[in-house]
């Protein structure tokens, strides 16, 4: 409100996000001391980290093995110095805890980038830490930390600097954001195609038209996104040739294929295993676990950004891996900051696109009911499927 000073909402969603930082360490601090967090993720990622520190090896986790055998991520040796520092296991349980609330904080930067008022970017950013998605990362089904985790403030960040303009900041967090796993690399690549296809379709922006789309007006042309997509897909082609973990993730879907083109192919070569697992009851919930507490109608508003994670759902659902469809687990991590700005942008898009009394009191309050309503959705589905104090 007008009588509420400007510092006051920002202080407290830093307040949120410390509340929630300081639950989930102490969450899987007592999963620690009562022997019930798994060595998978959080110990064989921890052990390089360790290993590099103590010049046993790059990012060794064993002599038999070499560094990237299962995944790509260059970016731990930055943790070598912190556990230098504190070398205790503790250490990721804090990294964990900072990485999964800190980007509360730009959730609410994203929001006020895309117009929405402060009361409102402030749920939003609230509706972030509810969202069982991102509060089941936490323990990872006993997994723990995993490294991908490191990109998820790295990715929001990028975001909320795009919002602002900032053009070459994004870009420096979104390679530092794909140097903790080669799926992150994707998904930017695939956020550069989609916004390579929105500013073609939509090459002018209304001056006050209360949207996110202010990210393509002020970010350069299709050809620069179209360029900067081919740019990331490279990136990701030349890991998966020299990085050493081809053969164990393309064995993942050995029921796909026996090689990168048939797994592609699969739809055509293979339809019943591709759709049998796409189409199925478990990957059905899946996508109603990550979409139905931000609003089907406000998703499908953003769909220009929610096109972003089509590709990575798609390999997810179409494995024939339980685990790869439970929220519990860390393949949604890259995906939550764009359900989340497609979310964002649709709902002040509804305000601004719908005419009559209710939508100018929407628009007046900057976006607060809607804002509202996906905080009340989050609590309500935490409730049940989230892994907070009340759940």
């Amino acid at each position: 409100s007008a009588s509420t000073p400007s510092a006051v909402w920002p202080a407290a969603v830093v307040l949120a996000s410390a509340a929630a930082a300081v639950w989930f360490y102490t969450h899987t601090q007592s999963y620690y001391r009562d022997f019930l967090l798994g060595y998978n993720d959080f110990g064989h990622f921890a052990v390089r980290v360790v290993a590099t520190w103590e010049g046993r090896g790059f990012l060794l986790e064993s002599p038999g093995l070499p560094p990237f055998w299962d995944h790509c991520n260059p970016g731990l040796v930055l943790l070598a110095t912190l556990w230098g520092l504190w070398p205790r296991v503790e250490l990721f349980f804090v990294l964990q805890a900072l990485c999964l609330a800190g980007p509360a904080i730009f959730v609410y930067g994203l929001a006020r980038a895309g117009g929405a008022a402060a009361p409102a970017a402030v749920s939003w950013s609230l509706s972030y830490l509810c969202f069982p998605a991102l509060n089941q990362l936490n323990l990872g089904f006993t997994y723990g930390w995993h490294p991908v985790s490191c990109a998820l403030p790295c990715l929001l960040a990028g975001l909320w600097l795009l919002a602002r303009g900032r053009r070459w900041q994004a870009l420096a967090c979104a390679l530092l954001a794909c140097t903790f796993e080669e799926t992150v690399i994707v998904v930017v690549a695939a956020f550069c195609g989609a916004m390579a296809s929105a500013t073609w379709w939509r090459r002018r922006a209304t001056e006050d038209e209360i949207t996110l789309d202010n990210w393509l007006s002020r970010t350069g042309t299709w050809l620069a996104w179209l360029s900067l997509a081919f740019v990331f897909a490279g990136l990701f082609l030349f890991e998966y040739r020299f990085a050493g973990f081809a053969s164990f993730q393309t064995d993942r879907f050995s029921h796909l294929g026996r090689s990168p083109t048939e797994i592609l192919l699969s739809p055509f070569w293979k339809p019943a295993a591709f759709w049998g697992q796409v189409l199925s009851v478990r990957s059905g919930y899946y996508v109603l676990l990550l979409t139905l507490p931000l609003g089907f109608r406000r998703l499908a508003r953003g769909a220009d950004v929610l096109a972003t994670i089509a590709l990575p759902l798609a390999i997810v659902i179409a494995w024939n891996r339980v685990a790869a469809k439970c929220i519990a687990f860390q393949y949604s991590t890259t995906m939550i900051p764009f359900l989340f700005a497609a979310a964002i942008a649709g709902d002040l898009r509804k305000a601004a696109d719908t005419d009559g009394p209710s939508a100018r009191k929407c628009i007046s309050r900057g976006g607060l009911p809607g804002a509202i309503a996906v905080l009340a959705a989050c609590l309500v589905a935490a409730l049940a499927l989230g892994a907070m104090p009340w759940s």
